[in-house]
């Protein structure tokens, strides 16, 4: 018969293992709460544009950056906020706005 003890310690041994496998892959994943700062490579990659067409919008100061000495750096969120304050509305966005546009004009017509 085998020992107890030692099957414990064989299935402590394959739990540890898988946990230390969980937890790597944790680590490699971001987390949204934390800022992520990255560099020209990173923010490229991120807004799927050229290094040199990052650069040039840091030198027409068009995208969000952090000047550190030499380094330019870009914090993550702050780069998918600048890229969808950018975006194009959808046709029923536009819709809603003017139907908003139109009931706020009537409506101030009636007061008038």
């Amino acid at each position: 018969m085998e020992n107890v003890f030692a099957i414990m310690e064989e299935r402590l041994a394959g739990i540890e293992e898988l946990l230390n496998t969980v937890l790597a892959r944790l680590d490699g994943l971001e987390r949204p709460d934390e800022e992520v700062i990255g560099d020209l490579e990173d923010c490229a990659s991120w807004i799927k544009k050229s290094t040199s067409t990052v650069y040039k919008y840091v030198s027409n100061k068009q995208i969000p950056h952090i000047k550190n000495g030499k380094r330019v750096l870009f914090n993550k969120k702050e780069i998918f906020a600048w890229l969808n304050s950018g975006a194009r509305g959808t046709l029923s966005d536009f819709r809603a706005e003017i139907d908003q546009d139109l009931h706020d004009l009537v409506k101030n017509r009636k007061r008038a």
